[in-house]
């Protein structure tokens, strides 16, 4: 998760300061800019992604398993006979 959020902020602290540059911008502005981008959009994407790993494991956790259902579909069948004889 830490080299995707990474991986974002490097992207983003580039694509701000190449638009400022591009934008007649001063160094230090775009860098500036730059820098506090790259730290905003990793601290966004950090959170992002601990919410989705997040809702994988819920998910995970909360299914049940594919034995238990094997099991209980048995268990169906079992006392769907029953009650027709």
């Amino acid at each position: 998760m830490r080299q995707i959020a990474l991986t974002i902020s490097a992207i983003t602290f580039f694509a701000m300061a190449l638009t400022g540059m591009l934008s007649g911008q001063t160094v230090l502005s775009c860098s500036i800019r730059a820098i506090t981008g790259a730290v905003v959009s990793y601290v966004a994407a950090s959170m992002a992604l601990k919410l989705a790993v997040g809702v994988m494991i819920q998910a995970v956790v909360q299914s049940p398993s594919p034995e238990a259902q094997v099991d209980e579909s048995a268990e169906d069948e079992q006392n769907d006979g029953e009650r027709t004889e």
